[in-house]
């Protein structure tokens, strides 16, 4: 069990109370990235994920911002160099660059 708490997981095709809390019990928001299965899922199913994330109540700001974004800056560094260049300040509570 330890070890699979060492991955990351995406939300693809499984933002919905069910799956996220067993999610929830392996692993923190820092371990989850936001994913969808676009273009092979259709439009709706791709609509129903986001918001099934952002309806997810054991997900606060903190934890959403990590998912949607922090999370995947930290795992892909010439990303977030690339998002990064040119900003001189972050917004509040931002962070990543």
């Amino acid at each position: 069990m330890h070890s699979l708490s060492q991955f990351h997981y995406d939300t693809a095709l499984s933002a919905n109370p069910h799956a996220l809390r067993s999610l929830c019990e392996l692993v923190g928001p820092s371990n989850i990235l936001f994913g969808i299965d676009f273009p092979f899922a259709p439009e709706a199913i791709s609509q129903a994920s986001v918001q099934g994330l952002a309806r997810f109540d054991r997900f606060d700001e903190a934890a959403l911002r990590l998912i949607e974004r922090d999370n995947a800056l930290a795992l892909l560094p010439k990303l977030r160099e690339r998002m990064c260049m040119g900003a001189t300040t972050a917004p509040a509570g931002a962070s990543g660059c």
